[in-house]
């Protein structure tokens, strides 16, 4: 039991105790019975007031300790998704339990692209300064070349190219061992009419460019981003790291991160097609965990439980209710503030 609940249910059956005992006062008659009683509730009073007080110093230390851990977490800053290497995204992996696997060894058969397809291009970054400065351009060739393969953009029903690179006070937040991570990549594919964090929280496809796609860090982040990505989503998500000519496409299934590395773009972006039309329902904006295959809601939930869970509650809980009513509300503003200040800390 918390040691404040303690204390408190030592003071409600004292309380309990006084009351008996002032019962028995007002029923006696005999003197020396009487001043005995009257002895009697004179120390449980005092015991009382002394618990109260212990009460009070107990409360005193829990806020403090609460203080210093807000304070700990204030200085513990994010980690940025790109500022991760290889062996730490391959650790989170492991703590979650899931295998890397390569999907032309697990997964080859969804790569045979049917006769008669139609051919997809590849995109030239080489005119452009940066991978920042190539994004718009190369997420509009990313609808295009989708389109040619029957995917339904910009309407209703359809889909919807997000460019997102810019948007960091959007990052998403995954907590794994201790530390926790942010981040945001550079597009994603959602359906049609959302508008803002919705497009993050319902990304059907993310897109990561770098060039080139296969470089130990390009991997690092792109195993980052996925998992965000499945956390905050609804259904399965697919990621492409790309340079506009060479595609690694991931995914995650069940207990397997499926990669399939070194594509072309008629098979990149034929795999991302048949994602998106899997099934009818990934088309919907209002799409909630429980109404995809229960299947897949099975590991979903276990990649959403990397959302971080605000703390705020538990310590109200623990807390607030052992107060007495004219302190209540003032501690609560105290713990809300620190709490907050630690939420405004500005991702970089």
């Amino acid at each position: 039991m918390d040691p404040i609940a303690a204390v408190e249910a030592k003071i409600v059956k004292v309380a309990d105790e006084i009351q008996a005992v002032g019962a028995a006062i007002a029923a006696c008659t005999d003197k020396d019975t009487l001043d005995f009683l009257w002895k009697e509730k004179l120390l449980l009073r005092k015991k009382k007031l002394l618990l109260r007080k212990e009460k009070e110093q107990l409360r005193e230390e829990k806020l403090i300790l609460l203080r210093k851990d807000t304070d700990a977490t204030r200085a513990d800053k994010p980690k940025s998704f790109s500022s991760v290497a290889l062996t730490e995204a391959e650790q989170v992996l492991r703590t979650i339990g899931i295998e890397e696997c390569d999907g032309r060894d697990v997964a080859n058969e969804e790569l045979q692209v049917p006769p008669g397809t139609a051919v997809c291009d590849e995109f030239d970054v080489t005119p452009y300064r940066s991978e920042d400065e190539a994004t718009p351009r190369l997420l509009q060739h990313h609808q295009e070349q989708l389109e040619r393969l029957g995917v339904k953009f910009d309407v209703l029903g359809g889909f919807q190219m997000f460019d997102v690179h810019n948007r960091a006070s959007d990052s998403l937040t995954i907590c794994c061992g201790g530390q926790t991570y942010c981040g945001i990549f550079d597009g994603c594919v959602a359906p049609y009419g959302l508008m803002g964090f919705g497009s993050l929280e319902q990304s059907r496809i993310i897109y990561e460019h770098k060039r080139p796609p296969q470089d130990t860090s390009a991997k690092a982040q792109a195993v980052m981003k996925l998992l965000a990505a499945n956390a905050y989503g609804p259904c399965p998500v697919m990621l492409d790291v790309t340079d506009g000519t060479t595609h690694d496409v991931y995914t995650i299934r069940g207990k397997q991160l499926i990669t399939w590395a070194g594509l072309d773009p008629t098979q990149a972006y034929y795999l991302q097609a048949q994602h998106l039309q899997a099934d009818e329902k990934r088309a919907l904006w209002s799409l909630e965990l429980e109404q995809i295959p229960e299947e897949e809601q099975v590991w979903m939930r276990k990649l959403h439980e990397l959302r971080p869970v605000s703390g705020l509650k538990e310590q109200l809980d623990s807390i607030i209710p052992f107060l007495p009513p004219e302190e209540r509300m003032s501690t609560a503003f105290e713990l809300i503030h620190s709490w907050a200040r630690t939420q405004a800390e500005p991702f970089s």
